[in-house]
């Protein structure tokens, strides 16, 4: 019979997405509530595909690209597929707007009725950058007179009158908004006492 002649068959490698990468996500504030993202992958037969597995969003706005953008805080889980079907997945965070706060305490009532020697204190945390925020002070009855001083991250109100005194402040970075009140009393009215004079009398 006739002999053939071995032939030499190679089989290259899949070369599958070895690494689904993440650029920095875009920050989450109180104004820009969605973030966005940038992915690529390492090796992959193209093109590539990208898609988002789970998370709070799930949208195609990088199948081709790899930018995906509207997408709220929280858990994801992301996967780039190659032309021949092989995969990579990887999870990624999207941290939430970062909440500023406000804690108000009443540092001394008002000493004598009537007076003005009340202070209130409020303690600024979870800020953009130390008094990297507006300050707004009102008041019930309204427009009650105070001193304002900063130390820090603390705000002191002094010469207060009896009243409840509410601090509002305003991230400059974020955009978030946080409030507290503080009520200051004062003693109740002193006693009067008006003297009387009644004359004496004898009785026969």
């Amino acid at each position: 019979g006739c002999l053939s002649v071995p032939q030499t068959v190679v089989i290259d490698p899949l070369n599958s997405p070895t690494a689904l990468n993440f650029g920095t996500p875009s920050t989450v504030t109180c104004t820009a509530v969605n973030s966005s993202v940038q992915l690529s992958a390492d090796n992959g037969v193209l093109p590539l595909t990208y898609s988002i597995v789970s998370g709070p969003t799930v949208n195609t706005t990088g199948a081709s690209s790899g930018l995906f953008t509207g997408l709220l805080p929280g858990d994801y889980r992301f996967k780039v597929t190659d032309a021949n079907g092989c995969y990579f997945v990887n999870d990624l965070k999207i941290e939430k707007a970062i909440q500023i706060a406000i804690d108000g305490q009443t540092f001394s009532n008002v000493l004598c009725n009537g007076g003005n020697t009340g202070i209130a204190k409020y303690n600024v945390t979870k800020f953009s950058a130390t008094q990297n925020y507006t300050i707004n002070v009102t008041s019930t009855p309204a427009s009650l007179p105070f001193t304002q001083t900063i130390s820090g991250d603390v705000i002191t109100l002094s010469d207060l009158e009896k009243g409840t005194y509410i601090v509002t402040i305003r991230d400059l970075t974020t955009g978030c908004t946080a409030s507290d009140d503080v009520i200051i009393g004062e003693p109740t009215a002193p006693l009067s006492a008006v003297e009387k004079i009644v004359n004496a009398t004898c009785k026969v």
